[in-house]
């Protein structure tokens, strides 16, 4: 009996994701600004290439340690945030990413409480908070 709560557990948290409407040349745009570290963050993360491509082509993101982790990755790779510090690189954010301005970078990348708090939670509420400020 236990074997099937944990197994029906597992099917409904692999199922629950974020699903965002973005035009298609902004998806287009961070895909490929986000190959370069794409390769190494997924073995380090130990997630499918398969499955990274998938999120960003449906724009689903799943919601699930490993995928989240993955974009603490890309985003370390990329310059785009310091784990030490816990602190993002706007400007660099904002020359990168294709629909970012200030404003959204402001509300939804801030710094982050303290060394305790989760970097992938962290980087990626600010991930969704972005993608949905700039959903159609």
């Amino acid at each position: 009996m236990l074997k099937l709560v944990v197994l029906v557990s597992l099917f409904a948290a692999s199922l629950a994701s974020f699903k965002f409407n973005v035009k298609p040349e902004l998806v287009q745009s961070w895909h490929k600004f986000t190959l370069p570290p794409h390769d190494v963050c997924v073995d380090k993360e130990y997630i499918s290439k398969e499955r990274l491509d998938s999120a960003f082509e449906n724009m689903e993101f799943p919601d699930d340690t490993q995928f989240k982790c993955m974009v603490v990755c890309i985003f370390e790779r990329l310059k785009f945030y310091n784990k030490g510090k816990g602190t993002y690189n706007h400007e660099v954010m904002i020359e990168e990413i294709n629909g970012l301005t200030q404003e959204i970078a402001d509300k939804c990348y801030k710094t982050r409480g303290s060394a305790d708090d989760d970097d992938c939670e962290h980087i990626f509420h600010g991930a969704t908070c972005a993608i949905r400020a700039l959903e159609e």
